[in-house]
């Protein structure tokens, strides 16, 4: 296991030593700027709209201010490649160590988790606390201990502050709660309202603080969340006003379904699509104009296209193949275990299907590929031991 955990930390700060010290894409200028306000005692700019989680976690990670981009990759690199041990936590916790250390190792070296955590996106980030809150989730449905109830719920809220999808998972693992956790009925009612009530304590300050500041309701951040599917530019309209915005959708859905279900079901698949189809810096034209903005931009890209492509496309048709074995291995020998997997995963999927989806957008909840993944390779592997074993042992 710690050979595994040093693997995914030393991925990570090669990683972080290759892209460098520059930016190399514009939402990290705004996290990083972020942090800079912090440091410097100003706040968060009114104007701000993405998450405010991740430009705290910056600023702990630099506290000098400097802005250091290689000491804040490198930072971020070593936190989220810790998420590889958080990983085999979870596993073991009900499959043992065996699958559990297989899912480790695929966390380990998946191509896109090591560059998003060298990346500073939150994605990454969002990862290793999905899977940390799911442990307290198991704790608070197996023991019925307030104390994990409580944990899983500041996990939660967290969560949302990193990725504002994160709210669909909050009534996924209330929902997991009120059927999988032991005990008569009425107890199970206990941990699924304390998570929900520590959630929303937790979020009422940042909430009563965008209405101040905007004066409508803001579900976390304006930015990620504004943009609906079939409008890839975000304008007035669309911009997250929540009574607003669901009267839209609901007057999207009861005009013509079909179309609306349609579109949906596109999102859904640009979602976990095997390559990147909407990386805008693809064209040298997007980053010749984002350069012309804000020169700490690069003009070339990261990485060839074609490259990350295929590598893309290999590794993910992989893990998905893996996973989808691992599902059914774990739907027959740890089935709660199975339904908060499957709850998370799809929920927090689905979340992202009315707005506008991209590849990189799935990887707070590839640890769950992982792990299910891990379940097969394990089980793989157990058999071919066992055939050797025989082979060995016959006259």
């Amino acid at each position: 296991m710690a050979a595994v955990l040093g693997l995914a930390l030393l991925a990570r700060i090669v990683a972080a030593f290759l892209i460098g010290d520059e930016f190399r894409f514009w939402d990290e200028t705004k996290y990083v700027d972020a942090a800079a306000r912090l440091l410097a005692g100003d706040g968060f700019d009114p104007r701000y709209s993405h998450v405010p989680a991740f430009p705290v976690l910056l600023a702990l990670l630099d506290p000098s201010g400097a802005n250091n981009l290689l000491l804040l990759r490198l930072g971020h690199a070593a936190l989220t490649g810790m998420g590889a041990l958080a990983l085999f936590v979870f596993v073991n916790r009900f499959a043992g160590y065996g699958p559990a250390l297989a899912g480790m190792l695929l966390y380990a070296l998946d191509p896109l988790m090591v560059i998003s955590g060298a990346l500073l996106y939150p994605e990454a980030m969002t990862a290793v606390v999905l899977v940390l809150t799911c442990i307290a989730a198991l704790s608070a449905g197996e023991e019925a201990r307030p104390g994990a109830a409580i944990a899983a719920g500041l996990g939660l809220a967290l969560l949302c502050m990193l990725r504002p999808v994160g709210l669909a998972v909050v009534p996924a693992i209330a929902i997991w709660l009120l059927f999988a956790s032991s005990g008569p009925g009425h107890r199970r009612v206990v941990p699924a309202a304390i998570l929900l009530g520590v959630t929303l304590l937790a979020l009422t300050p940042w909430t009563v603080r965008n209405y101040q500041v905007h004066g409508r309701l803001v579900a976390i951040a304006e930015q990620g969340i504004q943009r609906e599917a079939e409008q890839p530019e975000a304008t007035d309209e669309t911009t997250w006003k929540a009574p607003i915005f669901l009267k839209s959708i609901l007057e999207r859905i009861a005009n013509d379904p079909v179309e609306y279900l349609r579109r949906t079901m596109a999102e859904l698949g640009h979602f976990w699509e095997l390559y990147p189809t909407k990386l805008a810096t693809d064209l040298p034209e997007i980053r010749a104009m984002d350069h012309e903005n804000d020169d700490r931009l690069p003009k070339t890209a990261l990485f060839p296209a074609s490259l990350r492509n295929t590598v893309s496309i290999v590794t993910s048709s992989l893990e998905y193949l893996l996973a989808l074995f691992g599902l059914v291995l774990c739907w027959r020998r740890h089935k709660r275990e199975t339904a908060l997997i499957v709850l998370v995963v799809t929920l927090y999927s689905l979340a992202y299907s009315p707005f506008y989806a991209k590849l990189r957008y799935r990887i707070p909840v590839l640890p769950f590929v992982y792990a299910l993944g891990g379940l097969t390779l394990s089980s793989v592997m157990q058999r071919f031991v066992a055939g050797r074993r025989r082979r060995t042992q016959a006259p």
